[in-house]
């Protein structure tokens, strides 16, 4: 039986693009029942991404938000929203609707009917419908019909990506610190920036000057060039997993204190976590660390070997399968 569900998300210059990545997968997972869409008039990010799709609801003040949504009478509603706070969930539940959420330590998190914290691999609040750790990862369609990356003998491709946002600019800063270094290697870099990058025109003007050096921007196949990198530099969120599932390791910065309670981004998962963004410190880091996998082999294929254990496809996914359950 068809059963309405509403997607709540946000996503903007400050929380970045990982929010409606998530929503629009799991959309499709679920594309048999009725599907509606509604954000907060601050999700600029959000309001471009689905103010043209089919169940639009509209963006609306915060305030406003639980009682549209009750509006529509769902079955199901997903939060995706970081935090959710206990008034909000608990209306819901009181008018008998479902809540799910992802990305959740707020006090609501406490009250719905399921909460899916795939970024946390470590437990943080006790309660039988909490979900923690990467059995609960999935990655977007587009990673499902490309095929991970072979072992290299040589780093000569390297990926910088910081996520939709890039709210510090590493994209340009990282690439002005290593750029003699990979053009003495002989290194091609491909920069892929997202839809919420505000100094793309800068960059583009940098990268025309530079031999060795590929932009992309707003792309939807990045998983196509992740098969073709030996190496990525990234931020430490769903990327990472991205990554990990492509069997690119890579050298990571946490853009904010909550990327930091991601622990996925460790060695033995085939990374090289450099901590919380410092200005001028992390990138002097990024270089000798660059430099180290670039000179020693070895350490770069021991992270990649790291890598391949790690495979996060939609198919058996054990969050999925509950929502799918909860829906039935």
């Amino acid at each position: 039986m068809k059963k309405r569900v509403v997607f709540r998300m946000i996503g903007s210059q400050v929380v970045g693009m990982g929010h409606i990545y998530r929503t629009l997968s799991l959309s499709e997972e679920i594309k048999s029942h009725e599907l509606l869409f509604i954000t907060d008039t601050a999700s600029d990010l959000a309001i471009s991404c689905f103010s043209s799709k089919k169940g639009w609801l509209g963006a609306f003040r915060e305030e406003e938000l639980t009682s549209q949504i009750l509006a529509s009478e769902p079955h199901m509603v997903i939060l995706d929203v970081l935090d959710t706070d206990k008034d909000t969930v608990l209306v819901l539940k009181q008018n008998g609707v479902l809540v799910v959420s992802f990305e959740d330590l707020g006090s609501g998190s406490a009250h719905t009917t399921l909460t899916i914290n795939e970024l946390f691999d470590t437990p943080a609040l006790a309660g039988h419908h909490y979900r923690w750790g990467r059995d609960y990862f999935f990655v977007r369609d587009e990673f499902l019909s490309v095929t991970p990356r072979l072992k290299p003998h040589i780093i000569r491709n390297l990926l910088l990506t910081f996520g939709g946002v890039d709210q510090h600019n590493l994209s340009q800063k990282i690439l002005l610190q290593i750029r003699e270094l990979c053009y003495q290697h002989e290194i091609q870099v491909h920069i892929v920036t997202g839809p919420g990058y505000q100094g793309q025109i800068e960059l583009q003007n940098i990268v025309g000057e530079l031999a060795g050096i590929n932009l992309t921007h707003a792309t939807g196949v990045i998983s196509k060039i992740m098969a073709d990198a030996d190496l990525a530099i990234s931020s430490n969120g769903r990327t990472v997993y991205e990554l990990a599932h492509m069997n690119v390791p890579g050298i990571v910065i946490d853009q904010h204190s909550r990327e930091g309670t991601h622990h996925f981004a460790r060695p033995e998962n085939g990374f090289v976590n450099l901590g919380l963004y410092n200005p001028g410190v992390t990138e002097r880091e990024l270089l000798n660390t660059l430099s180290q996998l670039i000179t020693d082999q070895g350490l770069h294929g021991a992270l990649y070997d790291c890598t391949v254990q790690h495979t996060f496809t939609k198919e058996s996914n054990p969050g999925i399968i509950e929502i799918k359950n909860l829906l039935m």
